[in-house]
């Protein structure tokens, strides 16, 4: 009788655990997380993809994305305005162009995507 529990226990492990997958998680995005389409992926370099959405159909909303080359998203902020240029700087941090009350600014943040300053000019155009 206890080598017939055994088994019986045995064979339910056997055939649950299979299916379970250790520490893995499904990846859930907001309801407005922009549409893309990779269409060519012939050996990209390794590294991420920094890009901005900018929607075509209204100027609302925006995201910053951070894509591996699978196109999985590594990290994103929404933006709720357009949002331009993200950007690797020489000195390892980020920065993207944002209009605040009809300013152009740049933000530079930090390693932990937290802004950490800013930077316009009056009267000129700033480049990324």
């Amino acid at each position: 009788m206890k080598l017939k529990y055994i088994l019986f226990v045995a064979l339910i492990l056997v055939l649950y655990f299979p299916f379970q997958t250790a520490g893995s998680q499904a990846l859930v995005l907001p309801g407005n997380y922009p549409e893309y389409k990779i269409s060519v992926s012939n050996s990209p370099d390794e590294g991420y993809l920094f890009l901005t959405s900018r929607p075509v159909k209204t100027k609302f909303p925006a995201y910053m994305l951070i894509l591996d080359n699978y196109g999985t998203p590594v990290y994103y902020r929404y933006m709720p305005k357009r949002a331009g240029s993200l950007t690797v700087q020489r000195n390892g941090m980020l920065s993207f162009k944002n209009i605040v009350k009809d300013d152009l600014k740049h933000y530079i943040m930090d390693s932990s995507f937290v802004v950490s300053d800013s930077v316009w000019m009056d009267d000129y155009i700033l480049d990324g």
